[in-house]
């Protein structure tokens, strides 16, 4: 349940009135007082037509697709890289109609409408410090701005940007750690030689050797996954006439596989709370979000959402608000997320369970976050020069693999 809000005084409970003076987010005056009445007002549509919207479905309404597992490699000790995930949207069921984005958000967007409608303002310290983390990143145009040139970074540099000046600066804390395998590894953050910001690199290494394994992107905050692997071609729900629809980003197995895994892992760790867990998946200038409930094996997609809207003419210079906004809710879906309707629960499940077969109780019970390691792999200068395996040995090769699992499940420890 969303908590009790505290009412400011009797001036401010007719609606929201416009600042007195500008409101410098780097200031000490109050931000609830000072935050611009027209950003209200924009906070308010926004909520309204893009993230509350149901009925008739214009283009501009976010979206949760219910997906299902037809096929996945979710069984075989599998690195992400190598994950396979046939999934298509939920369309025989009863009551599995794509569910409109604020409907896993009601403790989110009652905190929003309280202080649309009246400023008012949480009780709870948590929950009122993220609500001010939004309202001074809204008025903060100057530490937006790297956001504005995304498409000209390279992969790990993207990441490190939007961490720094996008879903770090959202989230309740900044703390994230990147991974530490990345190529072309920095300091500090490389939107700009003044930025400053730190690179924080480290073992982003999840799962199980047995089942789908390897090293996320970047963990944001212990609880969020962000994800920029390069786009499938071959599953690309998107796809019409050599396109991609606006609406659709072309499925990516690998963030699929993450997403699972995550879910799983954060259930394990924290089994007294919901597991409804989101992966952020970036490409470019967009953003798609997959959330994966571990207990009720429900997998969400969300519709594309452009980071820049798209004024027909030329590109918009300042970031879309419905990105922000989006972005605030899953940075802070532990405090912001009211978990899976009803419907979906029971109406919606993904087949995962079934697809995992005989190692469901490794991702219940055996997945880890640190030291992950795959053995199946070995690298080398050649390593891109074809093996043949000769029939003979496939047998011996099986043997050596049982015995190889058996010791890892064992910890022996190699030299």
């Amino acid at each position: 349940m969303a908590s009790e809000h505290k009412r400011k005084p009797q001036e401010d409970q007719e609606g929201p009135t416009e600042p007195k003076k500008t409101c410098n987010p780097n200031d000490d005056n109050n931000i609830f007082v000072n935050f611009p009445g027209n950003y209200i007002r924009r906070l308010a549509n926004i909520c309204e037509h893009s993230i509350c919207h149901s009925g008739v479905d214009p283009i501009n309404v976010l979206k949760l697709r219910p997906l299902v597992f037809m096929r996945c490699n979710a069984a075989d000790s599998t690195p992400f890289s190598e994950a396979y995930c046939k999934v298509s949207q939920l369309r025989d069921r009863t009551n599995n109609k794509r569910q409109v984005f604020g409907s896993i958000f009601r403790k989110g967007l009652d905190i929003l409408l309280g202080y649309c409608k009246n400023r008012t303002i949480p009780d709870d310290p948590q929950e009122r410090l993220v609500l001010e983390k939004l309202l001074r990143y809204l008025v903060n145009e100057e530490i937006q701005s790297p956001l504005l040139g995304l498409a000209e970074l390279e992969d790990t540099d993207l990441s490190i940007v939007l961490t720094n000046h996008l879903f770090g600066q959202l989230s309740l804390t900044p703390k994230h750690v990147i991974d530490k395998n990345s190529a072309g590894k920095k300091t500090k953050c490389p939107c700009s030689q003044s930025c400053g910001m730190p690179c924080n690199f480290g073992d982003t290494s999840i799962g199980n050797e047995e089942v789908w394994h390897g090293n996320l992107d970047v963990i944001i905050n212990h609880d969020v996954v962000l994800s920029n692997p390069l786009i499938d071609e071959s599953d690309s729900p998107g796809k019409a006439s050599g396109e991609v629809k606006a609406s659709i980003l072309p499925r990516n197995n690998q963030t699929i596989a993450q997403s699972v895994v995550f879910s799983f892992l954060q259930k394990q760790s924290h089994p007294g709370k919901h597991a409804l867990c989101p992966c952020i998946g970036v490409a470019r200038n967009d953003l798609i979000i997959y959330f994966y409930d571990s207990e009720y094996d429900v997998l969400l997609e969300s519709s594309l959402i452009p980071l820049r809207p798209d004024s027909g003419i030329t590109p918009h210079t300042k970031l879309s608000t419905t990105a922000i906004i989006v972005s605030w809710l899953v940075m802070n879906h532990r405090f912001l997320c009211s978990g899976l309707p009803e419907d979906l629960k029971s109406n919606a499940a993904a087949e995962f369970f079934e697809q995992a077969n005989g190692k469901l109780e490794v991702y219940r019970g055996s997945l880890r976050l640190g030291n992950v390691e795959s053995l199946s792999y070995a690298y080398s200068d050649d390593s891109d020069e074809e093996v043949e395996t000769p029939a003979y040995l496939s047998d011996v090769r099986s043997e050596f693999y049982a015995i190889s699992r058996a010791s890892l499940n064992n910890r022996y420890q190699y030299s």
